[in-house]
């Protein structure tokens, strides 16, 4: 009876809580408390704990593309990066090298002065060329003229110097060559020769000259018979170095023949040439001191593309004084210089430029590696310290109908910067670089 009034009890009671279920105790060794504040009960039938969820595994990011190494070399900072101090330069003599007019091509023009160099065993004279049609010798700390050559019939595109001797060669192709006897008086060296225009350059031992025919050969030639000595088939190539017994040139060299359509079973495979054949421009490096075979040295081919999707064009390869390379690449953005053997990258900016982007820039390392100059027609000249990042920019010089902007370091003394058409046409400008200026 005492039994039945207390589940009784609990009914009404449970009705009066608006049907809250009453949670059964569980023999766990202890009662659980109940109502809302009670755990989710286990599932029924089981004791076994509910597992908890695994987490969702993290998806690894895809690797990045794989670049070429074009596409590393393009993307790469420039190295040294930009010094914010600049380069400094001090002017050291200005000197007149060209008449202020001067008769080129049937018209009176501007004295021009078209390329230049350092002669003398203190590198106390400079030699120009220029649109009078002389070779010009003038004393640097004076500017004090020492010679001119009688008129060679058209203009003196460039010049060049080795020991006691320099020579000049002309638009149209006319190589003399001169040497400074010890009395001082300088002689016209026999021997004919042909050339080609705008570079000319002595091997280390003065005996031969390298000159390349216009958009074609480049030729070696003995210097005193006047002899051809090599020749090597550049084509089209135009900014020949020579560094060292080594010089670079660009041909083009024909595509292996592709295979033609299948023949009928049982027949054979022929090469069908192409029509017209097809060619690529290649890089090559000449070493002129090896011996052995009957061009007087010998020809590596250089494994650098002439277009290059991430880099531009390949506009010029270059011997350096130490025995490396030196590459530009242009496009319409800038021109890439790069120095791989010691790790240097340096841009310049093309806008504003007037030659086509395939053509490559004035370049020139100083003998000991420390500078470069570089120039694009219608930008300044810029120059750059290598160890340092330090870059200096000259003074814009328009061009004249003759020519550009053309320098030259001195081979003596590395810091020495030549510039020809400053401040005038007619003039070159020496400076000098670095924390000595």
């Amino acid at each position: 009876m005492r039994t039945r009034s207390v589940l009784l009890a609990l009914v009404i009671a449970a009705c009066d809580r608006g049907g809250e279920p009453i949670t059964p105790l569980v023999a766990d060794g202890g009662a659980r408390p109940t109502g809302a504040s009670a755990p989710e009960p286990a599932a029924a039938a089981s004791h076994t704990p509910t597992p908890t969820p695994s987490p969702r595994p993290v998806q690894a990011s895809a690797p990045p593309p794989k670049q070429s190494p074009s596409e590393a070399l393009a993307a790469a900072p420039e190295s040294p990066p930009r010094a914010a101090a600049p380069l400094p330069i001090r002017e050291e003599a200005r000197v007149k090298l060209q008449p202020e007019r001067a008769h080129t091509s049937g018209n009176l023009v501007e004295g021009t002065v078209s390329s230049v160099a350092f002669l003398g065993p203190q590198s106390e004279l400079l030699v120009g060329g220029g649109n009078d049609d002389r070779v010009h010798v003038a004393e640097i700390a004076s500017g004090r003229e020492r010679w001119a050559s009688p008129k060679l019939g058209k203009d003196v595109e460039a010049v060049a110097a080795c020991g006691e001797h320099f020579a000049g060669l002309t638009y149209e192709g006319r190589l003399e060559v001169y040497r400074r006897a010890p009395s001082g008086k300088i002689e016209r060296e026999p021997g004919r020769r042909g050339g080609g225009s705008k570079w000319l350059a002595f091997t280390e031992d003065c005996e031969h000259l390298l000159t390349p025919e216009f958009l074609g050969q480049l030729f070696i030639y003995e210097r005193r018979s006047g002899a051809l000595a090599a020749e090597l088939p550049a084509d089209g190539y135009r900014n020949f170095g020579y560094a060292g017994g080594r010089t670079v040139y660009r041909t083009r060299v024909p595509l292996p023949a592709q295979p033609g359509p299948k023949p009928p079973s049982g027949g054979t495979v022929d090469l069908v040439p192409a029509d017209p054949p097809p060619f690529e421009e290649r890089y090559f490096l000449y070493d002129w001191h090896a011996a052995g075979s009957p061009a007087r040295g010998t020809t590596t081919p250089l494994p650098y593309a002439y277009e290059d999707d991430a880099l531009g064009w390949l506009t010029q390869v270059k011997p350096t004084p130490w025995g490396g390379l030196i590459r530009e690449y242009c496009d319409r953005r800038r021109c890439r210089v790069i120095l791989e053997d010691r790790q240097r990258i340096v841009d310049f900016a093309v806008a504003g430029g007037v030659w086509t982007l395939a053509l490559g820039s004035a370049l020139e390392l100083s003998a000991d590696g420390a500078y470069l100059a570089w120039y694009r027609d219608g930008l300044p000249v810029e120059i750059v310290e290598l160890r340092s990042g330090r870059r200096v920019q000259l003074p814009k010089v328009r061009r004249t109908m003759s020519s550009t902007v053309e320098f030259a370091f001195d081979p003596r003394d590395p810091a020495r910067l030549a510039v020809t058409m400053h401040p005038a046409p007619n003039m070159v400008t020496v400076y000098r670089l670095g924390d000595g200026a």
